[in-house]
């Protein structure tokens, strides 16, 4: 595994498997049902799924480095160019 010099989010195993399993289970029922889940579905699911565990919603960085074509780095987002986020290691 490799090395992360930046901040990571932690949840257990249980925490990853009720995330999955909750994913499962909306996916399934949509299927049963005959619906198709849209992207906005997906979304919300999602963000709420995270926000239940307390993990971090990524959002757009709003960091000076975007609006000035002469930085190549930002400290604000920095590994994830344009994106404010935390991976996700489960332990």
């Amino acid at each position: 595994m490799s090395r992360r010099s930046y901040p990571v989010q932690s949840i257990t195993r249980r925490e990853a498997a009720e995330i999955i399993n909750a994913l499962l289970d909306i996916i399934g029922d949509a299927s049963s049902e005959g619906t198709t889940l849209t992207v906005s579905d997906i979304n919300s699911t999602l963000t709420s799924l995270a926000r239940r565990h307390g993990l971090m919603i990524p959002r757009k960085c709003l960091g000076e480095a975007h609006s000035n074509p002469f930085i190549d780095s930002c400290c604000v987002c920095m590994p994830h160019w344009g994106v404010v986020r935390r991976d996700v290691v489960v332990t």
